[in-house]
């Protein structure tokens, strides 16, 4: 008797291999195709993340679900975009997954591939329509994320899409103090040219040019001060 894990493993070895081979699994018991792995992945799942797109194709279309989820609430669509799996995201959109789920931590697809830079993934998902406007658990929106992550490509192409420029997390930070913390001046530029708010406050009472100046950002907070009216 073997466990759903061996089950599981089994189907995505074989899938790697060969499709005949994992075809006549199939044949001897339909149930491998939802056999989970120790993280709760299924075969699907788990050849998403390993960006294996035709032994993707294949077992969606011999009725592998779409939207699984494993044991931190991750579908495939969210860990493809998280890891720019481009192909891969695209066929799982056109194949019915939902973008706007969240996982345990409120991330969703778009939260996803904005954190990572992905600029292809997430101009799509604008495509399609996805709420920019939808933050995690933390209250982080994707722009927020991507500011943080210094993606400035991606913070541009989420404003161009209706992204509010001054929308705040937890504390009252938003994403132009997030940028300014980490020193990310091409996001910060960006940021401003849109009308972020240099003289917004967190809760601490700090701008994004003290931001900036405490975490060492010289050069960005001698950028961000003459908005304000400093000299500095």
């Amino acid at each position: 008797m073997t466990t759903e894990k061996e089950d599981a493993f089994r189907m995505i070895n074989a899938c790697c291999r060969s499709l005949a081979e994992a075809a006549a699994i199939l044949d001897e018991d339909a149930r491998f195709l939802s056999a989970r792995t120790g993280l709760g992945e299924t075969p699907l799942h788990y050849l998403a993340v390993e960006d294996k797109i035709e032994a993707v194709r294949w077992l969606a279309s011999r009725g592998a679900e779409i939207d699984p989820r494993n044991e931190f609430g991750q579908t495939p669509l969210m860990e493809a975009a998280s890891l720019g799996n481009t192909d891969l995201v695209f066929f799982l959109l056109e194949a019915g997954a939902d973008p706007s789920v969240a996982d345990d931590l409120g991330d969703t697809a778009m939260i996803a591939a904005a954190t990572n830079g992905h600029l292809t993934i997430v101009q799509e998902l604008l495509r399609r329509g996805v709420n920019v406007a939808t933050t995690n658990n933390v209250e982080e929106t994707a722009l927020y994320c991507a500011a943080q992550g210094g993606q400035a490509s991606v913070v541009l192409a989420l404003l161009e899409g209706g992204a509010e420029v001054g929308v705040t997390s937890m504390f009252g930070v938003t994403p132009l103090h997030i940028a300014a913390t980490y020193g990310h001046e091409a996001v910060a530029r960006v940021l401003v040219e849109h009308g972020a708010d240099v003289r917004a406050l967190t809760e601490e009472g700090q701008t994004a040019a003290d931001e900036a100046r405490t975490a060492g950002h010289v050069e960005l907070a001698t950028y961000l001060d003459p908005k304000l009216g400093r000299n500095k």
